[in-house]
Protein backbone atom coordinates (compact mmCIF):
# COMPACT_ATOMS: atom_id res chain seq x y z
CA UNK A 1 0.00 0.00 0.00
CA UNK A 2 1.51 3.38 -1.13
CA UNK A 3 1.78 6.22 1.77
CA UNK A 4 2.84 9.85 0.17
CA UNK A 5 3.26 12.71 1.44
CA UNK A 6 2.04 15.53 -1.06
CA UNK A 7 4.14 18.86 0.91
CA UNK A 8 7.70 18.35 0.58
CA UNK A 9 9.15 21.32 1.93
CA UNK A 10 12.05 19.57 3.67
CA UNK A 11 15.13 18.40 2.20
CA UNK A 12 14.56 15.20 3.67
CA UNK A 13 12.09 12.68 2.80
CA UNK A 14 9.25 13.64 5.44
CA UNK A 15 5.85 11.70 6.41
CA UNK A 16 2.98 12.29 8.58
CA UNK A 17 3.24 9.82 11.02
CA UNK A 18 2.60 8.53 14.70
CA UNK A 19 3.15 6.23 17.16
CA UNK A 20 -0.44 5.40 18.51
CA UNK A 21 -2.60 6.29 20.18
CA UNK A 22 -1.02 9.95 19.50
CA UNK A 23 -1.43 11.97 16.60
CA UNK A 24 0.67 12.27 13.29
CA UNK A 25 3.68 14.63 13.51
CA UNK A 26 6.21 15.51 10.79
CA UNK A 27 8.65 12.10 10.51
CA UNK A 28 11.92 11.35 9.05
CA UNK A 29 12.50 8.75 6.72
CA UNK A 30 15.93 7.94 8.23
CA UNK A 31 17.79 5.79 5.58
CA UNK A 32 21.13 6.35 7.70
CA UNK A 33 19.45 6.26 11.05
CA UNK A 34 19.36 2.26 12.68
CA UNK A 35 16.18 2.81 14.63
CA UNK A 36 13.03 4.62 14.90
CA UNK A 37 12.56 7.57 17.65
CA UNK A 38 10.59 10.08 18.73
CA UNK A 39 10.64 12.99 20.47
CA UNK A 40 8.93 13.22 23.74
CA UNK A 41 6.88 15.74 22.45
CA UNK A 42 5.41 13.26 20.23
CA UNK A 43 4.35 10.83 22.35
CA UNK A 44 3.58 13.00 25.91
CA UNK A 45 3.81 10.45 28.88
CA UNK A 46 5.25 7.77 26.93
CA UNK A 47 7.85 6.57 28.45
CA UNK A 48 10.25 3.32 28.83
CA UNK A 49 13.22 1.28 30.26
CA UNK A 50 16.67 2.82 30.49
CA UNK A 51 18.09 0.74 27.26
CA UNK A 52 22.14 -0.77 27.82
CA UNK A 53 23.27 1.56 25.68
CA UNK A 54 21.66 3.93 23.62
CA UNK A 55 24.87 4.63 20.72
CA UNK A 56 25.73 8.29 19.28
CA UNK A 57 24.02 10.06 17.19
CA UNK A 58 25.84 10.81 13.25
CA UNK A 59 27.98 13.74 14.91
CA UNK A 60 28.67 11.74 17.85
CA UNK A 61 26.65 13.14 20.41
CA UNK A 62 25.65 10.76 23.11
CA UNK A 63 22.01 9.60 22.51
CA UNK A 64 19.87 9.86 26.06
CA UNK A 65 16.45 8.74 26.31
CA UNK A 66 14.26 5.68 27.27
CA UNK A 67 13.33 2.45 25.35
CA UNK A 68 9.48 1.56 24.65
CA UNK A 69 9.44 -2.09 23.32
CA UNK A 70 6.26 -3.09 20.38
CA UNK A 71 4.49 0.23 19.76
CA UNK A 72 2.83 0.93 16.18
CA UNK A 73 3.91 3.04 13.74
CA UNK A 74 0.93 4.65 11.42
CA UNK A 75 1.41 6.25 8.36
CA UNK A 76 -1.78 6.95 6.52
CA UNK A 77 -3.26 3.62 6.78
CA UNK A 78 -0.40 1.53 6.92
CA UNK A 79 0.45 0.12 10.57
CA UNK A 80 3.85 -1.12 11.27
CA UNK A 81 5.06 -2.77 14.51
CA UNK A 82 8.01 -1.14 16.01
CA UNK A 83 10.05 -3.67 18.28
CA UNK A 84 12.24 -0.82 19.90
CA UNK A 85 11.00 2.98 19.86
CA UNK A 86 13.72 5.27 21.63
CA UNK A 87 11.90 8.14 23.01
CA UNK A 88 14.20 10.92 23.36
CA UNK A 89 13.60 14.47 24.92
CA UNK A 90 14.29 16.52 21.95
CA UNK A 91 15.43 15.41 17.97
CA UNK A 92 17.39 18.12 16.56
CA UNK A 93 15.22 17.87 13.23
CA UNK A 94 11.85 16.52 13.14
CA UNK A 95 10.01 15.04 16.25
CA UNK A 96 9.69 11.42 14.61
CA UNK A 97 12.86 9.48 12.74
CA UNK A 98 11.87 6.10 11.00
CA UNK A 99 14.81 4.46 11.00
CA UNK A 100 16.15 1.27 9.22
CA UNK A 101 14.31 -1.16 11.84
CA UNK A 102 11.01 -0.25 9.76
CA UNK A 103 11.88 1.10 6.41
CA UNK A 104 13.61 -2.40 5.87
CA UNK A 105 11.44 -4.36 3.44
CA UNK A 106 9.81 -1.31 2.31
CA UNK A 107 10.15 0.69 -1.26
CA UNK A 108 10.86 4.40 -1.11
CA UNK A 109 11.05 6.69 -3.76
CA UNK A 110 12.24 10.30 -3.73
CA UNK A 111 12.03 12.09 -6.33
CA UNK A 112 14.58 14.78 -7.19
CA UNK A 113 12.47 17.62 -7.16
CA UNK A 114 10.91 18.32 -3.87
CA UNK A 115 7.68 19.55 -5.27
CA UNK A 116 6.76 15.61 -6.42
CA UNK A 117 6.71 14.37 -2.84
CA UNK A 118 7.63 11.13 -1.85
CA UNK A 119 6.02 7.47 -2.34
CA UNK A 120 6.75 5.05 0.36
CA UNK A 121 5.85 1.37 -0.98
CA UNK A 122 4.78 -0.50 2.22
CA UNK A 123 3.62 -4.19 1.63
CA UNK A 124 0.61 -5.15 3.32
CA UNK A 125 0.81 -7.01 6.47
Amino acid sequence: MPVVRTEATEATPVVDAAIEPFPPVPTMLNTGGRGTEFATAAVPGLRGSEPDRLGRGVGGSAVAGTEVADRILRVGDARLPVRRLLVRDSIDTMLGLVGMDVLRGTVLVVSGDPARGLVWLVPPP
